[in-house]
């Protein structure tokens, strides 16, 4: 049976919370880490609608992409929208995790799911999330590395890119003198001592970076272990907020709004500029994306596909000369989640776990109406 923090370790590892922007309000928002699953929703919302849902489904987990809450709460009422939501989780024991911005920059998140829809091949991010990452390097005897090794690894270091359980080892002569009242491993108190010993190099992102080191302490077998951290400096990365890249073909900017309502059973898009356009390079950031506008004009982009447009974004792309397809806020963020859903229930079943995976309905706030 797996926790809550177990989920949330599984999670993490696709969508790292240090990809998420400043201060946004990701993780476990409701809920104990040590309640057990049984049962797992997805939604896109996490809200009094969809923590309902997984309540009455029998749901002990609902993994959501935007957050039940936003800004901190100085106290819960039960007659606010998010305090009934809030009393609502806790009553029913149903644990609400939101993975947000952090989950729009993974590697396969949210941008990625619609890039892989479309067919756009050469694919780079708009703008980094690289997360800030560590080098650990530690002095130990041969007859425990396979401990420490083990240790750093379940602690979440070695990971480099699709790849885990990354290190390097090295051969070497340490030498050391105790003092009165220590008690070394080798040797004795007092004794200029030289032993052989392995240089155990590790990875590891901030957000672990404590835990590895307390991991390793807790295994090794020396009083006082050499341990060093090194800050790496990142040389590029598929990790960030938006994607570039080009589709199979020229379309037109009419054909390709087309080709998105179809895909993502949106009601209705909006279009920016001449929809008879020529199109090809395409950048995309689902949810909100009009602070990106620059970076997708610099880039060479003939349209890009984003939503909540307002009125002077739109004065902004014309004055650019980029074509815009709004395609909304829900459409492309729900088909992003369902697709992370399958994601995570693979990552689940690897596992070995017996965890259903079920999915919020859910409907977009805004209805279109055309006169008849």
């Amino acid at each position: 049976m797996l926790t809550v923090a177990d989920i949330i370790r599984i999670i993490e590892d696709h969508a790292p919370p240090e990809l998420a922007v400043p201060r946004d309000p990701i993780g476990l928002q409701c809920g104990s880490g040590q309640w057990e699953i049984k049962k797992l929703m997805i939604a896109l919302d996490a809200d009094h609608r969809t923590i309902s849902q997984a309540a009455y489904a029998g749901a002990g987990m609902l993994v959501a992409h935007h957050p039940l809450i936003y800004e901190p709460l100085a106290s819960i009422d039960p007659e606010s929208s998010v305090g009934r939501a809030v009393a609502h989780s806790l009553e029913n024991k149903v644990a609400v995790y939101c993975a947000h911005t952090n989950l729009d920059a993974a590697r396969n998140g949210m941008n990625n799911a619609l890039a892989v829809l479309l067919g756009v091949a050469g694919r780079t991010v708009m703008a980094s999330s690289s997360p800030e990452r560590f080098k650990i390097t530690v002095f130990v005897p041969e007859n425990s590395l396979g401990e420490v090794r083990t240790a750093a690894f379940e602690a979440g270091a070695g990971k480099i890119g699709a790849y885990t359980r990354c290190s390097f080892t090295s051969y070497g002569t340490g030498t050391f003198m105790g003092s009165e009242g220590t008690d070394p491993a080798a040797g004795n108190p007092g004794s200029f001592e030289e032993v052989s010993e392995l240089r155990f190099e590790v990875i590891a992102n901030r957000h672990v970076v404590d835990g590895v080191i307390d991991a390793i302490r807790g295994v090794h077998p020396y009083e006082e272990p050499a341990i060093d951290i090194y800050s790496l400096h990142s040389t590029g990365t598929d990790e960030g907020i938006g994607i570039i890249g080009s589709l199979p073909e020229k379309t037109t900017v009419g054909k390709l709004a087309n080709t998105l309502i179809d895909l993502l059973g949106a009601g209705a898009v909006t279009i920016i500029g001449d929809e008879s356009r020529k199109v090809q390079r395409v950048a995309i950031c689902s949810g909100s994306g009009a602070s990106l506008i620059g970076i997708a004009s610099a880039s060479g982009t003939d349209v890009y596909l984003t939503g909540d447009m307002k009125y002077h974004d739109a004065r902004q792309a014309g004055e650019l000369d980029l074509a815009v397809i709004d395609f909304g806020h829900f459409a492309p963020e729900r088909y992003g989640m369902k697709e992370f859903g399958k994601t995570l229930n693979m990552a689940l079943r690897n596992t070995g776990a017996d965890i259903e995976m079920l999915y919020a309905e859910e409907e977009d706030p805004f209805k279109v109406i055309t006169r008849t």
